[in-house]
């Protein structure tokens, strides 16, 4: 699945689009509106590991928890402010971490989708993000493809420490499960 945009009366609106095979050929078929794109440029620089206060214990959090550090740090970047614990908000954009939503309110709340860097910050690419499943991920593309598809652009060292976290993360459950397995058959 991916997002596209389409310009409707001058303004863009996205969708989450899903390609089927069918008779030899692609069909593409619309699984579901996000929301009117709005696109905001970054507002100030701001260095990640200070933001997100990053020490030698950082990488002991669990992924959820970075991968909100992140968005956190690409919002405050492009000039939102936050209200409250995970709630954020920039003129009628609103983007709460805790429910997972983007939105934008006029007289009623709508979806709203966010264009950040090469992707799109909703409701969708924040879920994808953080469900983000490194055990199917040797190389690192999964995890490149759930960051740049919600408009997050990171260092290349950080996500070379961030895939190597995914890794070892992966590697402790392998055990786990093995050692569970074990126990069993003893």
């Amino acid at each position: 699945m991916f997002i596209r945009t389409k310009l409707i009366k001058g303004q863009s609106y996205a969708y989450l689009v899903e390609n089927t095979w069918v008779q030899s050929r692609a069909r593409q078929k619309v699984a579901k509106y996000l929301g009117k794109v709005i696109r905001i440029e970054p507002k100030k620089e701001l260095d990640f590991h200070e933001t997100a206060g990053v020490g030698q214990e950082y990488f002991e959090k669990a992924m959820a928890g970075i991968f909100l550090d992140i968005v956190r740090w690409e919002l405050l970047q492009h000039g939102f402010e936050e209200q409250k614990n995970g709630i954020f908000s920039l003129e009628n954009l609103n983007v709460d971490l805790n429910s997972k939503t983007v939105t934008k309110t006029v007289r009623k709340s709508k979806p709203a989708v966010i264009s950040m860097g090469q992707g799109f910050l909703c409701d969708h690419t924040i879920n994808a993000l953080l469900n983000y499943d490194g055990s199917r991920d040797y190389q690192g593309f999964l995890l490149a493809e759930a960051l740049l598809a919600a408009g997050l652009n990171i260092d290349k060292d950080f996500f070379v420490d961030l895939f190597r976290k995914v890794k070892e993360d992966f590697k402790i459950a392998e055990m786990k499960e093995m050692k569970e397995k074990i126990r069993y058959f003893e």
